[in-house]
């Protein structure tokens, strides 16, 4: 097996930094709202879900 490499950082500037917060953020805001809801014990609505949840990952 071989050892995985270090990823470096260094390549990613202050933009991304923080184009990749505000999806953080946003993705935090929206699994507050699933969770207050009761609705991540849903396992359904959770699979449809997964979808959205990718797409705003992927969102430039």
């Amino acid at each position: 097996m071989t050892k995985a490499q270090p990823i470096d950082l260094s390549i990613i500037d202050d933009k991304d930094i923080k184009k990749i917060q505000a999806k953080k953020e946003r993705l935090d805001r929206v699994m507050d709202v699933i969770k207050e809801n009761g609705l991540d014990k849903d396992e359904k609505f959770m699979e449809e879900m997964e979808d959205l949840i990718d797409a705003l990952i992927k969102e430039k």
